[in-house]
């Protein structure tokens, strides 16, 4: 019996090690990049005013899809939605589309209305499409070239700034260096 405490006490030991060592780390922010192929544009979805959307349509272009949720569960996505409305707005040549989850379509509408963000935005209750771009958390932007390659940024500390945002939209139809 006291050999069976032991080993009790033991596992506790470790898994609150464990559990530390995973808190003290924090989430990523590490870019991730999304291997150059426009395979993962083939998707419908469903637009927050109930529109079907082709994924499709985003094939051959730069494109920044932007992965969020609304409050109370993502305070920083809130912060984020003023400033990824007016960078999509500055950059036309740029295709932006929310892609939001983890709550209700009308909380979601309501963000959209509060920040005046004019690009399109999907509804992904199944979260497909979070899957699919390999986001384990919102925000997170998935920052996308033409011929489908890019990369994940995902950084829940702290909303992007507007200069970094622009600048990596900007990169994205800069010519080749």
């Amino acid at each position: 019996m006291a050999g069976k405490r032991w080993i009790a006490r033991v596992a506790a030991a470790v898994l609150l090690a464990v559990a530390g060592l995973l808190a003290s780390a924090g989430p990523a922010v590490a870019d991730v990049p999304l291997l150059g192929n426009d395979q993962r544009l083939r998707f419908y979805g469903t637009e927050l005013n109930g529109a079907l959307f082709d994924g499709r349509s985003l094939i051959g272009k730069p494109a920044v899809l932007w992965f969020w949720t609304p409050a109370p569960y993502c305070g920083v996505c809130l912060q984020e939605a003023p400033i990824v409305a007016r960078v999509a707005a500055a950059h036309p040549e740029v295709s932006f589309v929310g892609v939001a989850g983890r709550w209700d379509v009308m909380s979601m509408r309501r963000v959209v209305d509060d920040a005046g963000m004019k690009f399109t935005n999907l509804t992904d209750a199944n979260g497909q499409l979070w899957q699919a771009f390999f986001v384990p958390w919102p925000p997170a932007f998935a920052f996308l070239s033409p011929d489908g390659s890019g990369y994940l940024m995902n950084d829940v500390g702290s909303p992007m700034s507007e200069q970094e945002l622009t600048d990596r939209v900007t990169a994205l139809t800069a010519g080749p260096a």
